[in-house]
């Protein structure tokens, strides 16, 4: 067939249009290290090839039968990929086992004569390059969570230069995996200095679609339609929206698709400016991640070899109530959860609940030995499944029901895993994670209690030293997070693993030390989550977080734990933790904290204070939180402004379950959780933030060479009753709760692509966010409550800002200095542990009083004595 060439500009000199392919997942199987503990080395020393493999020149396929290739066993194909603003080809994933990667990206760059060129070629891994068929370039760097780039010169050509990349890694749980290659002007420096993108060079993209203008339109329209919510809940209707303002209709399908590769809806549209496309009901749908998929009409695809395609991810929470005010008993919510679960298929804590509402004829024996496979094969998150193993073993594993040789069965999962990192053995487990620490130590102290005298086929230890093993790990982990709270403070998913784990000890830990320990620091989990909660909502800064979390409380893993404890929550895709509390027998929530969780003060004012462990020692960080009836404000104050950040949420708004406000620094355009910092979620560099009660300044510096080059505010218009954007404001409403926003540099309501009316942009390097918060008892109605903001004093200098808060104090704020209100300087570390109405604790705690009412909540951690590092 005939082969066209499509062509496009460099991007600040950076390459948008790539053919890529793979990537190609070999797995690495449990190895022994021959020389040190090198294993990344070793494995890129043995799978690495010298030649790229790539025979044929790459081609975007029109005919599904071209643009195909082999490697070994390996079947590659080619496929057209567009960068976003982050300039990257994004591979990241998460994979369950450890293993080597392998991918490749093509372009050509058209010359308008021959020329010197610097080549800047960025990735997290290993890359060689080729340029016309020569190798020209390898580096063997592994490098996360950010990558790092790596410039070379090179003449190009006049007229066509062809460029291969290959790019490697090793996986091993959430693996980022990127790449980007940049063309600047050689000037004969070899120094380091700002580069200027090369002249005269552009981009073509060899294809064989015939139907070229076609393709083109259909590329570009892709770019403009959004999907109407990030996750829709029962009473929604899933949506598709072109914008009003496009220039012309193109018309395309579009089809709703779970992740399963299930289709549920078809559609043919014009794609017409302002055109609503209605998919499903919300409530019709399972629980899970769908994607709308837009492609040409469907003859286009299949006849006329059209292959552009564009999908947009959300989630669909389905049938399943999100509760703001508590309800019911206990007992009833617990059925309510049990139920929930049973529902869910394919997962250890479904098979659990079925066994607990006395559904055995309802067992699913596959997913029980499919757990039990991947427990065997140590995969990434295998130890929570272990501990699932456990909990079913435990609670019903007597049982006349229960069926008959899966005893014997988890026996051996129990005698061959690997319960430490000190044990031989690698493989693709996370022994980092808080949560995940306490979930092996658990684990390996319920496996020594049952089979004492037997020797752990992984080590070569008896099960009685396995135990007092665990026992020495789980107490000191225990007595650090009861003394000096969570390096990853407030994060739901560190909190939900550990209620996994403390549960099965609190239940059927032989040592009363590890049970009363347990316990203890159940009860701090449960004070943070009621203190730190607004309506079901877990609104707290976070050390750690995840990209579904940051986007509201329907998919935290703390909401079916909150909903089943008191009544406000929803039971959601996380199973594992409302399950295991829901089958607990030996812990029982005390009333004080059911108190608070549901206590509705006119403006509750906490601080907290918790240990940091980091490369650079012990850190502290401050957290404050300002909680009424209508909202929540929470933040880290001054925690590491500058500094690269990882996967911290370090301020958030919260006026309802979907109705959540935050601005980060974006470090790339990938939505993934793969990438602990993305779009999303975290920061590339940390702000430096201060909040005095329903007030929040946050100030960003951006480095000079920032790949993005602006700030954002996650702005859900869709899930408030009313907004306004006006006078460099953007004003939310929920209910009687009020929400402002503003930025020194400006701000921009995105009006289209996956993003469009949920998304405030502020642009530059130097940006001051401000978010102030309101009621309607106070404030009156929405428009006076816009009105007052807008009379205050608001100035802002470069790094400083001096601002007349709604409530009439005076802040004034810079990057450096110090916090002053009202002129007088407030201390922004906290001396305390915990401080609010409900009590106080010293940091570190030896004992902690909560009080509500004429109820009185004494934790003693008198025996809370470090033993070790901090984590």
């Amino acid at each position: 067939m005939e082969i066209t060439q499509l062509t496009y500009e460099l991007q600040q000199g950076y390459v948008h249009q790539w053919l890529v392919a793979g990537p190609q997942v070999i797995p690495i199987p449990n190895l022994e290290v021959k020389n040190g503990n090198d294993l990344p080395a070793q494995i890129i020393s043995k799978h690495h090839q010298k030649r790229s493999g790539i025979t044929k020149d790459p081609v975007e396929c029109g005919p599904l039968s071209e643009g195909r290739f082999t490697i070994g066993d390996y079947q590659g194909s080619w496929s057209y990929l567009d960068c976003q603003d982050d300039h990257f080809v994004d591979y990241s994933a998460s994979y369950r086992q450890l293993a080597y990667l392998r991918s490749w990206a093509f372009t050509e760059l058209v010359s308008d004569g021959q020329q010197e060129a610097i080549l800047i070629l960025t990735t997290h891994g290993p890359a060689d390059l080729w340029l016309n068929g020569k190798h020209i370039h390898r580096h063997e760097h592994l490098q996360a969570p950010y990558p790092k780039s790596v410039e070379f010169n090179t003449p190009l050509v006049s007229g066509l230069n062809k460029v291969l990349i290959r790019f490697e890694n090793i996986a091993s749980g959430d693996c980022p995996d990127m790449m980007a290659l940049r063309v600047c002007q050689s000037n004969g420096s070899s120094t380091n200095e700002a580069r200027v993108p090369i002249g005269g060079v552009h981009v073509e993209i060899p294809t064989l679609i015939q139907a070229i203008s076609r393709r083109n339109e259909l590329e570009e329209s892709f770019k403009t339609p959004y999907v109407s919510q990030d996750v829709f809940t029962r009473d929604d209707e899933v949506e598709v929206h072109w914008p009003a303002d496009l220039e012309k209709p193109v018309f395309s399908d579009v089809r709703l698709d779970a992740l399963n590769g299930m289709t549920y809806a078809q559609a043919e549209v014009n794609g017409d400016p302002g055109d609503v496309l209605f998919l499903n009901h919300a409530s019709q749908l399972n629980t899970g991640p769908y994607r709308a998929f837009f492609m040409p009409r469907s003859w286009e695809y299949y006849e006329r070899d059209i292959r552009v395609t564009k999908e947009i991810p959300f989630w669909v929470i389905g049938d399943n109530p999100f509760s703001t005010s508590t309800y019911n008993t206990f007992q009833a919510r617990r059925q309510e959860a049990w139920q929930h679960a049973a529902r869910m298929k394919g997962h250890i804590f479904s098979e659990i609940s079925q066994m607990a509402l006395g559904n055995w004829q309802s067992i699913e024996l596959a997913t029980i030995r499919d757990t039990q496979t991947r427990v065997n094969r140590r995969e990434t998150g295998s130890i929570e499944l272990l501990a699932g193993l456990f909990r079913m073993l435990h609670n019903f594993g007597s049982h006349p029901s229960f069926p008959k040789g899966l005893n014997k069965e988890f026996k051996g999962c129990i005698l061959g895993y690997r319960y430490w990192i000190d044990e031989p053995g690698h493989d693709a487990m996370e022994f980092t994670g808080e949560g995940d620490q306490i979930l092996f130590h658990a684990c390996e102290i319920l496996a020594g209690q049952r089979y004492p005298e037997l020797v752990f086929i992984n080590n070569g230890e008896t099960g009685r030293w396995h135990r007092k093993h665990g026992e020495k790990l789980a107490i000191n982990w225990l007595q650090r997070k009861a003394s000096f709270g969570f390096t990853a403070w407030n994060s739901d998913r560190v909190f939900a693993r550990s209620l996994i784990a403390l549960s099965l000890l609190v239940d059927f830990a032989a040592s009363q030390e590890v049970v009363e320990m347990a316990a203890v620091v159940m009860d701090k989990i449960f004070y943070a989550l009621a203190l730190n909660s607004f309506g079901g909502v877990f609104g707290a800064s976070s050390g750690q977080s995840t990209l579904t979390a940051v986007r509201g409380g329907y998919l935290q893993e703390t909401s079916g734990v909150s909903k089943l404890m008191w009544g406000q929550g929803i039971y959601n895709q996380h199973l594992a933790a409302p399950v295991s509390l829901a089958c607990t027998k030996e812990y029982e929530l005390p009333l004080i904290l059911l108190d608070i969780a549901l206590a509705t003060p006119e403006a509750l004012w906490s601080r907290e204070k918790h240990a940091v462990h980091s490369p650079e020692g012990l850190r502290t960080v401050n957290i404050s939180t300002f909680r009424s009836p209508d909202g929540l404000l929470s933040s880290a104050q001054d925690y590491f402004p500058g500094q690269p950040g990882q996967s911290e949420h370090i301020w958030q708004a919260t006026l309802g379950p979907g109705a959540t406000a935050f601005v980060n620094h974006p470090a790339n355009s990938s939505r993934k959780d793969a990438l602990p910092t993305n779009y999303w979620l975290g920061n590339k560099t940390l702000p430096r933030v201060v909040q005095w009660k329903d007030t929040l300044v946050a100030i960003y510096r951006l480095p000079e060479d920032d790949w993005m080059g602006f700030t954002h505010a996650y702005f859900p218009t869709f899930t408030f009753d009313e907004y306004v954007v006006r006078d460099n404001w953007a004003f939310a409403c929920k209910g009687n709760g009020y929400l402002a926003l503003t930025a020194s540099t400006g701000i921009r309501l995105v009006g289209r692509g996956q993003e469009a009316f949920r998304e405030l942009r502020s642009p530059g390097p130097h940006t001051i966010w401000i978010c102030q918060m309101g009621r309607a008892l106070i404030d009156k109605d929405f428009t006076n409550f816009q009105e007052e903001i807008l009379t205050k004093k608001l100035i802002f200098g470069d790094s400083s800002v001096q601002l007349e808060t709604i409530r009439g104090e005076e802040i004034s704020f810079d990057w450096v200095g110090p916090f002053l209100l009202d002129g007088k300087e407030l201390m922004l570390e906290s001396e305390k542990h915990y401080d609010s109405l409900f009590g106080t604790a010293d940091f570190p705690s030896t004992q902690m009083e909560i009080q509500f009412g004429d109820r009185l909540l004494r934790l003693d951690l008198s025996h809370a004595e470090e033993r070790g590092d901090m984590s």
